[in-house]
């Protein structure tokens, strides 16, 4: 019952932030916020969320602070990014229902155009994928080269992984 997020980066990790949903000790949810450092000085911000299995209202509750953290970060930061943030993680939800993932990716869209990935295919449970839970919402400036499901069994989904240049 002890969940987590993690971000491997081969560029530096210039700023961090690791932000919980709630207070409880055991199996609280919540997101890493990242920023790392592209080639020209800039940096690229990513938040990677783990929402709320269960309830519905939690996981829009929760897709909640995720918006107003980004907005609050974009209002300081934007000018040390080289696009908008990607999004990832475990959303908890199918994309097509009105649900979180719907939430932000209409938020995303509000000031960008983004794209949801993968286009199809399933994450959960890791062992024989019945669902699609897990996700990453990609700015227009992040060119995407490939996107698979890659079969692991390293945690109960399978990851998403998502290769791409930035314009």
């Amino acid at each position: 019952l002890n969940y987590g997020n993690a971000i491997l980066s081969r560029w530096p990790i210039l700023h961090s932030q690791a932000v919980a949903f709630g207070r409880r000790a055991l199996g609280e949810k919540g997101f890493l916020f990242v920023e790392t450092e592209i080639a020209d000085g800039r940096r690229l911000p990513l938040v990677n969320l783990h929402l709320h299995h269960h309830s519905r209202k939690q996981r829009l509750i929760q897709a909640g602070h995720v918006m107003k953290f980004v907005t609050e970060s974009r209002s300081r930061r934007a000018h040390l990014w080289a696009a908008p943030p990607i999004f990832c993680g475990d959303f908890n939800n199918p994309a097509h229902q009105p649900d979180a993932t719907a939430m932000l990716l209409g938020f995303c869209e509000e000031s960008n155009n983004y794209t949801l990935l993968p286009k199809s295919g399933r994450t959960f449970p890791s062992a024989l994928p019945a669902r699609a839970l897990d996700y990453a919402l990609m700015p227009q400036e992040c060119v995407v080269s490939h996107t698979e499901i890659v079969r692991a069994f390293l945690s109960d989904h399978r990851p998403v992984l998502v290769e791409f240049s930035l314009v």
